[in-house]
């Protein structure tokens, strides 16, 4: 696929006139651009680009809201991280390009690389899948819900940095990233392939003597067998020099396609993720959770647990005695409200909160030993970048 510049343009095709060499070059580059795009499993070794050290990835579709938290992921990664690099990967390169270049100015150009991505809605394999949903509704909403999630674990395995973070796009730095980038460079003890948080409702965080804990480094390492259920994916910190880590992320999309197209013949899928006793398939966590516990009980990988910090959602506040209370916010509670209700208010008051990198309040005043917690990553979710669009960071 290839890269835009901010401003949004292609490059163009040589003029007339040009030599047989130069039109050979531009045929094999084009080769190589459709290669690139049909392409399911990563390159060859001894075929890939050189990486750069450390760097920031996600991917976007073309909906209003994920260009907007685009921009937002990479105006905090510019005030946060200043000369760590982002790529991302959009289904319209041109606009997302185009919103930076607007926000973030041309020198964004140096910080942000946009490419187009591949849309796998066109591809064989997916499509014999979409073929044995049974209507041509649901056809329409599976393919819409598994097109972005596909996306994701495709370019996951892609990223053109050594030292990783990907970070999906509804989510905004609150800290400087390079620390955490760089306890992938640690050896021995201290070395991991991935690491990732828990999910929101259950993320574990540093807590005791702040003088004794370090919330940059791994809470756990898990490299002996055990399970490693409850990792988000919604940021990941890894290595790609790693074999064990690229034989999980090379394997991730076909298994949620594998996963996806059992439940689809067995009649047991859904598209609701409250319906009990039936597979979700839209979900990217289930094969990621089986790929990486069974790489790390049979291939060596090494993963951490990071601090909840580094993914964080909820508001948040950790006692004296080192025990952690998450507040999860409901859907209700965070979606737009009447702005002439007394609920409305609290609930503007609460997102006007989280648009700042802040410490969310709990519904409930926390008693005196109880810190909240500033997020290092807070992932936005839909509710906040929908209240944006409609009334700007108030």
């Amino acid at each position: 696929a290839g890269g835009h510049g901010l401003s949004g343009s292609h490059s163009g095709a040589a003029e007339g006139g040009q030599s047989k060499t130069s039109r050979r070059r531009g045929c094999r580059r084009r080769r190589v651009q459709e290669s690139m795009l049909s392409a399911n499993a990563p390159p060859a070794a001894s075929h890939r680009p050189t990486k750069r050290p450390e760097g920031v990835i996600t991917t976007v579709t073309d909906e209003s809201k994920y260009v907007a938290g685009l921009v937002r992921l990479a105006a905090s990664l510019r005030a946060h991280s200043p000369g760590v690099p982002l790529h991302a990967w959009s289904t319209n390169a041109s606009a997302a390009a185009a919103a930076l270049a607007e926000a973030l100015g041309p020198t964004a150009a140096a910080e942000v690389t946009v490419v187009q991505s591949h849309d796998r809605t066109t591809d064989e394999d997916l499509l014999r899948l979409l073929r044995r949903v049974p209507g041509e509704e649901d056809r329409v909403h599976v393919r819409e819900k598994l097109r972005y999630k596909l996306m994701k674990v495709h370019y996951t395995a892609r990223s053109p940095f050594v030292r990783t973070l990907f970070v999906d796009a509804d989510a905004q730095l609150c800290v400087d990233v390079r620390p955490l980038l760089a306890t992938l460079q640690r050896t021995g003890d201290g070395e991991v392939h991935v690491a990732g948080t828990g999910v929101f409702h259950k993320g574990a965080f540093h807590t005791g003597n702040p003088g004794t804990t370090d919330p940059v480094l791994p809470i756990t390492i898990f490299a002996n067998g055990s399970d490693v259920d409850d990792v988000n994916s919604g940021v990941l910190l890894y290595s790609t020099e790693s074999p064990a880590q690229e034989h999980v992320f090379s394997r991730w999309e076909s298994s949620l396609l594998g996963i996806a197209a059992k439940a689809i013949g067995e009649g047991t899928w859904t598209l609701d993720h409250r319906e009990h006793g039936k597979t979700p398939i839209y979900k990217d966590q289930p094969p990621l959770h089986d790929l990486l516990r069974a790489a790390v009980r049979g291939s060596a990988l090494r993963f951490g647990l990071l601090d909840g910090r580094w993914n964080q959602r909820y508001s948040t506040c950790i006692f004296a005695n080192g025990s952690a209370l998450v507040h999860p916010f409901s859907h209700s509670e965070m979606k737009p409200a009447n702005d002439s209700t007394n609920g409305g208010a609290r609930k503007r008051q609460l997102r006007q909160k989280m648009d700042a990198c802040p410490q969310v309040e709990p519904n409930a005043t926390p008693s005196s030993d109880c810190e909240l917690v500033q997020p290092f990553i807070l992932h936005r979710g839909w509710w906040t970048s929908k209240h944006t669009e409609q009334h700007g960071n108030q």
